[in-house]
């Protein structure tokens, strides 16, 4: 494995291969809740893209779209194969250090309430749950 960092290099098409490779393991499955293609040309063209790189492979992806002090995580997504290498925790890692230099004050993302694993790595991070929707926690980290 060669694992690189990188942010907002990743083209729409390698973001939608890589969360077409992504689909089952987001709960519920992302198709079943958006249109792949047309999500990742909106992540393309209007969020933050932070990126790790195996190669020429997308291995792991956040994207945030920042509104002046705020920041909203909307995806966060690594390959089947690369779980449990702390990829995931190297690119919040990356976020929250590029929304501190940013004058970001607050970070927030939704997450589904089933999605135990993912909840635990916001909560590693500082994350706390501050609103509740039908089936998501909306969580927050103040900066």
């Amino acid at each position: 494995m060669n694992l690189n960092k990188k942010i907002k290099t990743a083209t729409k098409n390698d973001i939608y291969e890589h969360l077409v490779s992504c689909n089952d393991n987001f709960i519920p499955p992302l198709n079943k809740t958006i249109n792949i293609l047309e999500y990742s040309e909106k992540l393309h063209s209007k969020s933050t893209t932070f990126e790790i790189w195996d190669n020429e492979l997308l291995a792991g992806l956040i994207a945030c779209y920042f509104n002046q002090k705020t920041g909203f995580i909307t995806n966060v997504s690594t390959l089947l194969n690369y779980n449990g290498k702390g990829i995931a925790s190297s690119l919040l890692s990356n976020c929250i250090d590029y929304s501190r230099k940013n004058g970001v004050t607050v970070i927030k993302l939704e997450v589904n309430r089933l999605n135990t694993l993912a909840i635990r790595i916001y909560n590693k991070f500082g994350f706390t749950i501050f609103d509740e929707q039908d089936e998501s926690f909306i969580m927050k980290l103040e900066l």
